[in-house]
């Protein structure tokens, strides 16, 4: 088992996958056992949305990273030699490319199935950005294999700088850093952007047929929850009404238990003073 692969393959998963990707590296390599490597894929520390982006953005596009670094480079060695003219060229290119990057990362996140949002594509430019003005975090971005975005940005342990193709001329440097490109490249960055844009239109045509299915679901359900809560009141109404008349059932019988109460009262007081005055006539025949 190779460190590096390992590292390689584990910087590629998207986060949520990461950390049981790196327990079972980990215990494969310590049942072997190889100890100390075992505890070098442990020490391994998931990436945040932000870096992940970044980590992919190297896999999945090498050539424009490599423009990234080529720019960025270009943009150090612009300032260290105070070349004005070629410092402002190179910084109005910056944004641009740092956008474009970020199109392209958020494409490749959907097509690892792990689409991201507008907190990890705002971390990823600002880093980018910073990824040009420092060869440091250049350097770190170039491995492939950063856990964060924020503070010192270095890469995981045992990370071994990538070498992404640098493309010095042609249609890539054309597109990528704005040279004029001749005739030839003209035609083939025209069919690359049409290739790109039908991409990006089928990606939203997906997104919109996606949504729309949610939409219908929801509809669908809420339907479902309003027919029960009417079936619900429905029964409410009726078990109010069954409640209404028992009660009145209740206040007549209780009213009729008053009645046949009072009436047996008085027929026991009758039979009483009948008793009575039976006896007193016995009495008086004796």
């Amino acid at each position: 088992m190779d460190f590096d692969e390992v590292a390689d393959q584990l910087y590629s998963l998207p986060p949520p996958e990461f950390t049981r990707a790196r327990d079972t590296a980990f215990e494969q390599a310590r049942a072997v056992p190889e100890l100390a490597l075992a505890n070098r894929i442990k020490a391994l520390r998931r990436p945040t949305q932000g870096a992940w982006l970044a980590n992919l953005l190297v896999r999945r596009h090498q050539q424009e990273t490599g423009a990234l670094l080529d720019l960025g480079a270009e943009l150090r060695a612009a300032q260290d030699a105070l070349d004005g003219p070629e410092l402002r060229a190179l910084t109005a290119q910056r944004r641009a490319v740092v956008n474009a990057l970020a199109r392209q990362a958020r494409a490749a996140a959907t097509e690892a199935g792990h689409p991201v949002g507008e907190a990890a594509l705002s971390d990823l430019e600002e880093h980018l950005m910073a990824v040009l003005a420092d060869p440091q975090r250049a350097a770190a971005f170039a491995g492939g294999r950063l856990t964060t975005l924020h503070g010192a940005a270095t890469a995981a342990a045992g990370s071994s700088p990538r070498s992404p193709s640098s493309p010095s001329s042609g249609p890539l440097r054309a597109r990528v850093l704005g040279v004029p490109p001749d005739a030839g490249d003209k035609q083939a960055a025209a069919r690359r952007q049409a290739a790109e844009t039908q991409q990006e239109a089928k990606q939203a045509q997906a997104a919109a047929d996606a949504a729309r299915r949610a939409l219908d679901k929801a509809t669908r359900e809420r339907e479902r929850v309003q027919r029960k809560v009417e079936d619900l009141r429905q029964r409410l109404e009726q078990a109010r009404d069954l409640e209404r008349t028992l009660a009145a059932a209740e206040r007549t019988a209780r009213a009729k238990v008053e009645e046949t109460d009072r009436i047996a009262r008085k027929a026991q007081g009758r039979a009483r003073d009948a008793a009575a005055h039976q006896q007193h006539l016995a009495d008086r025949a004796a």
